[in-house]
């Protein structure tokens, strides 16, 4: 199957909540490069902590794109904006040996 993140040499994070809570909310979903789709688990705490737990090994780019984007929430969310129940990005490759 042709997809757009085949064709530029991209990333997209799509996750989706699974765990609200007092302490953290927690996000599940997949990384998906032109490597392949990486799934992912995404805790993130109260005092804005991002961890990601990979079931392989996703571009670094793309999981510092996945934990800047959750560190944008964290703050918004303090700001008393409420947890996104879903975060779908994408961005092109960050990765030289990539680009096309």
């Amino acid at each position: 199957m042709f997809t757009a993140v085949d064709a530029t040499g991209g990333g997209k994070l799509s996750l989706r909540m699974i765990t609200s809570g007092a302490e953290y909310v927690e996000y599940a979903g997949e990384l998906t490069s032109s490597a392949g789709s990486i799934p992912v688990t995404v805790r993130v705490s109260t005092d804005g902590q991002v961890d990601i737990v990979q079931d392989g090994v996703a571009p670094e780019w793309l999981v510092a794109l996945t934990r800047a984007t959750l560190r944008t929430a964290w703050r918004s969310n303090k700001t008393g904006t409420p947890w996104p129940r879903r975060l779908t990005r994408w961005r092109p490759s960050q990765d030289p040996e990539t680009d096309p």
